[in-house]
């Protein structure tokens, strides 16, 4: 389960509770255990834009962000090491307020649905997942219906 969130959300459009359940869901969908430490900022397309440029090259918005802290561990060639008080945390992930209030309108959803549904996007990120190809894309779509479901 996950031990902590960090909500930052000038916008409220999240419900501490709500983030709370859709992550244990995650866990139990994904078969992980252990406890992490996730920080979830809810931005504006144009904070959106200079993330997204500065860290993949893409000078627009987009709608969610993912940064996980545990990729680093993964490259055996990386010196880095987290210290032991990072240990736990899993990353961060951005969601564009204004991404989720145009979406919304567009799929018909409430904003806080859309919200919801970013951030699950976000988390099977955070856990490892991808969508670089059509059957990556399958399993998180599969995964993002299981979990909001």
């Amino acid at each position: 389960m996950v031990s902590k969130i960090i909500i930052v959300d000038q916008y409220h459009i999240f419900d501490k509770n709500e983030v709370n359940k859709i992550l244990a869901m995650a866990q139990q969908v994904l078969d992980i255990n252990g406890s992490y430490e996730i920080e979830l900022y809810v931005i504006d397309d144009p904070q959106m834009k200079i993330i997204n440029y500065r860290y993949r090259g893409i000078n627009q918005s987009t709608d969610v962000l993912s940064f996980a802290l545990k990729d680093l561990k993964k490259n055996k060639k990386d010196k880095f090491v987290l210290p032991d008080k990072f240990q736990n945390k899993l990353g961060q992930i951005f969601i564009s307020y204004d991404k989720i209030i145009q979406q919304s309108s567009a799929n018909g959803i409430s904003p806080e649905k859309e919200a919801l549904t970013l951030l699950v996007h976000g988390v099977l990120h955070l856990f490892g997942l991808d969508h670089k190809n059509s059957t990556e894309e399958k399993q998180m779509k599969k995964f993002e219906k299981q979990i909001l479901n």
